[in-house]
């Protein structure tokens, strides 16, 4: 009768212990969100599945807060961010250009695997980026290694975006080659092969001046109704630069996937944010390095206030109450910050 009654309770208490499980699971699962859909082209700039602008900070995949699912939500809820740019380098030093110095691709790939699953969980999106041999250098052996693991790790992974390799060249459009033109179309359809329908960024120009259109042009063969140039407009992108960069999306679809501030502070982050949010253009900052735990960017000493984050642009719908509303439209401008630094 001992005997019996010891087993009865044992199956009582496995049968708590894994109603506590799935009650649990499914707790989890109803605060967690489900991958966002593609991104969008509209009227020139990539853009969330529901057409609101891409607003992102950017992170060193070597850091375990992106292992943490609360990191992501506040960095969606607080700064009403929906991306993040992962900084993923596959060499050791981190700007090594030399297939010998590669580093183990499952270490890697498993750092940045946790990012995208919390980024999914948090309806976010997130550009793997490849800034292997940084910056200004690249090495294609290299790249095709990035891409072989990255691709067949993500490439069906909706809120994903694939950034090809950051600032290939230093450090101006015009400093393109032939050879530079050849290598964005090869490791386009090299990537596109491996991954049909993830969004793919490329030339990812150091500065912004009128001739990158120019140097597009010369790569016919890259399809852009799914693909996009990576623009960085830091301070010696001049006012001309700017207006090229707003006139290339007549062309061909825009994203700025970097900028940030330099040692000397002064006002030039808020003039792009200034330009990006009032021509509705998508954007990644750099030097977000007042975010709690990390995940800042890997230059610069930051100029903006925490306490002014955020007060102008507005959250995705997507986080809201009414998911399926229309997306916010760009603010004319970030007055509140603009006046703060005043």
């Amino acid at each position: 009768m001992e005997s019996t009654g010891t087993k009865c309770k044992g199956k009582t208490r496995i049968s708590i212990y894994l109603c506590i499980f799935i009650f649990s699971n499914m707790l989890a699962a109803d605060l967690c969100l489900a991958d966002r859909g593609r991104v969008r082209i509209v009227d020139g700039v990539v853009v969330a599945d529901n057409g609101s602008p891409l607003r992102g900070a950017h992170g060193n995949y070597a850091n375990d807060v992106y292992k943490n699912l609360s990191w992501w939500i506040n960095l969606r809820d607080h700064y009403k961010l929906n991306a993040l740019r992962l900084d993923t380098r596959i060499t050791w030093p981190p700007d090594s250009d030399k297939l010998s110095d590669m580093l183990d691709l499952d270490q890697v790939f498993g750092d940045v695997d946790a990012a995208v699953d919390r980024a999914g969980e948090a309806g976010m999106y997130i550009i793997v980026d490849n800034h292997t041999s940084c910056c200004g250098n690249y090495n294609r052996a290299l790249v095709e290694e990035f891409w072989d693991e990255a691709a067949s790790r993500y490439g069906d992974r909706t809120h994903v975006i694939f950034e090809m390799q950051n600032e290939p060249v230093a450090w101006y459009p015009e400093d393109y080659t032939a050879d530079d033109i050849e290598f964005e179309a090869d490791m386009y359809h090299y990537i596109r092969s491996r991954a049909p329908n993830t969004h793919i960024i490329l030339w990812s120009f150091a500065k912004s001046t009128s001739a990158m259109k120019g140097k597009i042009d010369q790569a016919p063969s890259i399809d852009y109704r799914n693909a996009s140039v990576g623009i960085h407009p830091y301070r010696h992108t001049t006012t001309d630069g700017l207006n090229a960069l707003n006139a290339l999306r007549a062309y061909y679809p825009v994203i700025v996937t970097e900028f940030a501030d330099l040692p000397d502070k002064d006002t030039y982050p808020l003039t792009i944010w200034d330009f990006c949010e009032n021509k509705g253009i998508s954007w990644m900052y750099l030097d977000l390095r007042f975010l709690p735990d990390g995940g800042y960017g890997n230059y610069g000493e930051g100029v903006v206030d925490p306490a002014a984050w955020p007060l102008t642009w507005p959250a995705d719908p997507a986080y809201s109450a009414s998911p399926d509303s229309d997306p916010p439209s760009a603010p004319a401008a970030l007055k509140a910050l603009s006046a703060r630094r005043k």
